[in-house]
């Protein structure tokens, strides 16, 4: 584990796990969960997603948002993250 800091800098860059947490709508309409230290932009995630949302306040509300959004649910981003902490409210 001492060395999981340089891991997540190659795998996120310069934020390594402080990037923030969007949900990204690829251009087949599935959404995934991903990591980015800055705003994204259409220059940067253009290519890849149609639509990004966030960014979101914990992994598990991002994670959780794609999940419910793929099963056919529609969530908002509070809603995601009050599910993921286990809040029924």
């Amino acid at each position: 584990m001492r060395h999981r800091g340089r891991a997540l800098r190659r795998r996120y860059g310069r934020a390594g796990a402080r990037g923030r947490w969007y949900s990204g709508k690829k251009h087949d309409g599935v959404r995934e969960a991903f990591v980015w230290a800055q705003t994204p932009t259409e220059d940067t995630h253009g290519s890849k997603y149609r639509l990004v949302e966030g960014p979101f306040q914990t992994a598990r509300g991002a994670k959780e948002f794609v999940r419910i959004w793929n099963s056919g649910g529609q969530v908002t981003q509070d809603m995601a993250e009050r599910s993921a902490r286990g809040d029924g409210r």
